[in-house]
């Protein structure tokens, strides 16, 4: 369960943050994973409730899942996708990237 150790990094790097900018308490973090990213939604939200509360901070979380989306190299059209590798339904190239689905990351924190 590699969505522990995830947790982890993500209330380090908050932590960190909020001692780089002055601020010491923090009040929420938000994060961004996409449905493609590998990462089990609810194993890392249930992770960062128990960093947070075995902490002690008194810190909140929300967790923004992103679908994935995609767009042809082709016909320069996107599209929803379900996989990361996958046919255009426009033009049926196999020249597809995926734009959306498969990040993670810290995208704010809120401190006191």
């Amino acid at each position: 369960m590699h969505e522990l150790s995830i947790a982890l990094s993500i209330v380090n790097l908050a932590v960190q943050e909020a001692k780089n900018n002055g601020n010491s308490k923090l009040s929420e973090l938000e994060v961004e994973v996409g449905e493609l990213a590998g990462v089990d939604i609810n194993g890392l939200d249930f992770s960062l409730g128990i960093i947070l509360k075995s902490s002690r901070m008194n810190v909140g979380h929300k967790i923004h899942t992103i679908s994935p989306l995609s767009r042809c190299n082709i016909c320069k059209r996107d599209f929803k996708s379900t996989r990361k590798y996958t046919s255009c339904p426009f033009c049926g190239s196999k020249d597809t990237r995926l734009t959306k689905g498969n990040e993670l990351r810290l995208k704010s924190i809120i401190v006191e």
